[in-house]
């Protein structure tokens, strides 16, 4: 799929603040309520936007499995092999048990930390496009869905179609509140919905789609839908009052880079911490994740212009930049 001509700017943005969420998620020691406000919505984030796009842009989209392929699963293998050997050699090169399970997990399809996602959103992908346009396709959507939410899953073999069929339902979400989506907000609501939301996701336990923990799954897809709204209206504003953000557009545009990058860096920047100064990073409570975020997004946007200044590979897309 193709998206360079024509884009939603406000769903870049809005991709750009799902990740450093998901980066800031990764980046505590301990859960706290932060976690369990971001953890209530940042992931699913992820299919809702999509979601969206696809609706407002139905009939035009262009479905290639090449494009796919490259795009997803092949950065998926290569992000998790450099993740993998790099860990091993942060170990000196001893825990080889643990580096041949990662790699059963990561050709399983299982992922390695953050990676899990990429075949969750490419399962998530097809299941959709094979369901939206059947007879009765809405109704497909919502039993897998709830199949998802509910299904008392036994192996990790299964969390990998669970996921995806939970996915599929936030992507259809997103697709058919398309014809809904508002670019001009009301900021009274805006604000209503944000103190609902907060209220609404410290009511439920720590959620995650990685695991499969939703809680009350009531109030899982409520929270879902609620956060997703809040940053595409918050990302609104910040397009129609023409701020230059370059910065959130380029890791928009680039989330892959920073979902398969940003795992080892968060490792690094804690050996550097525990080995100069001592793990002061969890000694500083809720900073520790802010500070570690911050550094870990400044390295993720030199990686960005590095990769797409020399490699010139739009790796997203999976076609060559434009020049």
């Amino acid at each position: 799929m193709d998206m360079r001509v024509n884009r939603i700017i406000e769903i870049d943005y809005t991709k750009a603040i799902g990740i450093i969420l998901m980066v800031l998620g990764h980046c505590y020691s301990n859960t706290n309520l932060l976690i369990r406000w971001l953890y209530s919505f940042h992931m699913p984030l992820f299919f809702i936007a999509p979601g969206i796009v696809y609706g407002q842009k139905r009939g035009k989209l262009n479905f290639s499995w090449k494009n796919r392929l490259r795009s997803i699963i092949l950065p998926y293998f290569i992000f998790g092999t450099a993740y993998i050997i790099i860990l091993f050699s942060l170990s000196k090169f001893q825990d080889v048990n643990t580096m041949v399970i990662r790699f059963k997990m990561l050709f399983t399809l299982q992922g390695v930390s953050a990676l899990w996602f990429l075949p969750c959103i490419f399962f998530s992908e097809l299941i959709f496009k094979f369901l939206v346009n059947k007879q009765y396709g809405i109704i497909y959507i919502i039993f897998v869905m709830l199949i998802g939410l509910f299904c008392p899953y036994t192996d990790n073999y299964l969390f990998i179609i669970l996921r995806a069929f939970v996915g599929t339902g936030f992507m259809a979400i997103g697709y058919y509140c398309s014809k809904y989506y508002i670019r001009k907000i009301n900021l009274i609501l805006v604000i209503f919905a944000f103190f609902i939301h907060i209220y609404l996701s410290l009511q439920n336990q720590t959620v995650s789609l990685a695991t499969l923990e939703f809680g009350n799954v009531f109030l899982y897809i409520i929270n879902s839908v609620l956060g997703t709204y809040i940053v595409i209206q918050f990302c609104i504003v910040l397009k129609d009052n023409k701020l230059r953000l370059s910065f959130l557009n380029t890791v928009g545009k680039n989330t892959i880079i920073v979902l398969g990058t940003s795992s080892i860096l968060i490792e690094i920047v804690r050996l550097f911490d525990y080995k100069i100064f001592n793990n002061i990073l969890i000694r500083l409570n809720i900073f520790e994740g802010i500070i570690l975020c911050i550094i870990v997004m400044v390295v993720e946007y030199v990686i960005i212009y590095i990769y797409k200044k020399y490699l010139k590979v739009n790796l997203i897309h999976g076609v060559k930049k434009c020049q």
